[in-house]
Formats: structure tokens, sequence, C-alpha cells
């Protein structure tokens, strides 16, 4: 069983959120965080990538929300947002973080701007740092 580590900053015009949590799971786990994201996207009409993405980018104005749900659904949203991203080549492993978060333990850092999502990636086999529009 994997477990991420996740930090996130999110700042965006005078306001700001900060928190971090620690998530495990195994393939089955991560499969399911995956459909549900895309599933509720889908019912949206917009790719995962853009419903996750603007998740995030609402992170300053509205925060950690209080109520379990919606925080649950916060957390989908930057797990997911982790685990799509691709290996970093210096990790010689092709792939996306999904195919290895299982068997690893992973930290990530999600500094989330007005117009990027910086990602810092690093685990036993995995180091990098991506950026999102």
């Amino acid at each position: 069983m994997g477990k991420m580590s996740i930090a996130v900053d999110a700042e965006g015009a005078d306001k700001k959120c900060a928190f971090k949590f620690i998530w495990e799971g195994d393939d089955t786990a991560i499969q399911n965080i995956i459909r549900t994201v895309e599933r509720v996207a889908a019912g949206a009409g917009v790719t995962a990538k853009q419903f996750t993405h603007s998740c995030l980018k609402h992170l300053p104005a509205i925060g950690l929300r209080e109520n379990e749900g919606e925080q649950q659904f916060q957390m989908m949203a930057i797990l997911y947002t982790v685990l799509k991203l691709p290996m970093p080549e210096n990790a010689g492993r092709p792939g996306e973080v999904h195919d290895y978060a299982a068997d690893e333990d992973i930290s990530a850092t999600l500094t989330v701007g007005d117009k990027a999502v910086k990602v810092e990636i690093n685990g036993e086999y995995i180091g990098g740092e991506r950026t999102e529009h």
C-alpha cells in the first residue's frame, strides 16, 4: 500500500489557503479516485483535468471546506492531479504516477496560483517538478 503526503499552498488575489494531508491506498483505491473524478467531471460536461483545475483554482477563495463530503472531494481532486502526472524523465519509467503510487511513498507539494498549478513530487523512484496551466 502506497502513502502520499501532500502539501497545498494556494494563493490568489488577496486570499491564501495552505494545508497538508496524508492518504494511503492500494491500486483499487487509486482507480476508484480516478474513476470517481472522471465520472463527476463527465456529468458536469467537462474533462477531468478541467474539473480538477477548477477545484484547485478556487481553493484560495473558498479554502478547505468544512463539510466532510465537500472536503473529501477537494482531496480527491488534489490526489487526481498528482496521480495523473506523467512520470519524470529522470525516473526512467514510463506512464503516470498512478501506475506506481500503490507501491511507493510519495510526497507532493502543490503550489496553486492564478494562472498555473505547480507540482513538485518526490518518492523513492520519483523526483521532479511540473507546471500545468
